[in-house]
């Protein structure tokens, strides 16, 4: 007589196989998301750069046809060299400071613009640097207008700022 061997096969994964998974697969998207985060953070102060040199051009062109900067931004707009103020990616807004000659009246002749970077890379190293927050201003320089925000740009770190 002969006598049927039978073999039982399990199917699927021991809770300790799907757990060693699960954990591979978390570290895996760890290390992944955040080599993406740093790479999006680069792209947003890109993003900023390009919207200074924007309004840079803008403010150069209201200058060439005005022979003066504006008071605010908000007169780029109006006078059609922008259609709108760029708005930094994660919001905020771009700080503008225009400069007159002390003596020269209310003739704007120079500004700062500037911008808060997420993190440092070579474009801070063209910085101007230059602290509106100083009184008095240096160079003979005075506020063109009044109420603008102002910025201590050589010593804050990730701070962007140009002037023409």
């Amino acid at each position: 007589m002969r006598k049927k061997i039978t073999l039982k096969f399990s199917a699927g994964f021991t809770l300790v196989e799907i757990v060693v998974v699960i954990g591979i697969m978390a570290v895996l998207t760890a290390i992944i998301y955040s080599s993406f985060s740093g790479t999006k953070a680069q792209g947003r102060d890109q993003q900023r750069i390009t919207d200074v040199s924007g309004i840079q051009l803008a403010l150069e062109l209201y200058f060439n046809k005005n022979k003066q900067y504006p008071v605010t931004l908000n007169l780029l707009v109006s006078g059609g060299y922008l259609s709108s103020i760029p708005t930094p990616p994660e919001g905020g807004s771009y700080g503008y400071f225009p400069l007159a000659k002390t003596g020269g009246g209310d003739r704007c002749y120079s500004y700062q613009i500037w911008t808060t970077f997420e993190q440092k890379n070579s474009n801070l190293e063209s910085k101007k640097g230059f602290d509106s927050t100083a009184s008095p201003l240096p160079s003979g320089m005075i506020e063109c207008g009044s109420d603008h925000a102002k910025i201590n740009a050589s010593s804050t770190p990730l701070v962007y700022d140009a002037m023409p």
